[in-house]
């Protein structure tokens, strides 16, 4: 449930919006009587009213356009003697890929973050079909 100071301040970001003119949620928070030390933490942004203005702001199928846009995204090289021309840009395609696939679930970061404080440490890396992995 959100209080009266984040509808509030979620109104404040929503007529920025409509006017076409950007505040920052501190500012927002601030200006709708949270205190300084509050705003900074911006508890605002987990609410359920925050979630719904999100989709107000960024509906689903304007997200999809936008990045079906991507997927196909070229860049101009200019150039003197061969005149202006368009190339994919595979660097900026490449990322909407990763993203469209982290967004259906199907790439996950695999990265592993070790802290060792002294002494042995052995690691065994296992795959799927639980053999270990010869490194």
């Amino acid at each position: 449930m959100s209080t009266m100071m984040q509808r509030k301040a979620i109104r404040n970001i929503i007529k920025h919006n409509d006017l076409k003119k950007s505040i920052t949620v501190r500012q927002a928070m601030l200006d709708a009587g949270y205190a300084k030390s509050t705003a900074k933490q911006s508890t605002i942004t987990k609410s359920h009213m925050w979630l719904a203005l999100i989709d107000k702001i960024l509906p689903d199928n304007k997200l999809l356009e936008k990045h079906a846009e991507g997927l196909d995204a070229t860049r101009t090289i200019v150039s003197r003697e061969n005149g202006d021309y368009t190339v994919p840009d595979y660097n900026v395609r490449a990322r909407y890929i990763e993203l469209g696939y982290r967004l259906k679930g199907k790439l996950r970061d695999n990265s592993v973050n070790i802290l060792n404080t002294g002494g042995n440490m052995n690691l065994e890396f296992i795959s799927k079909e639980d053999k270990p992995i010869e490194l």
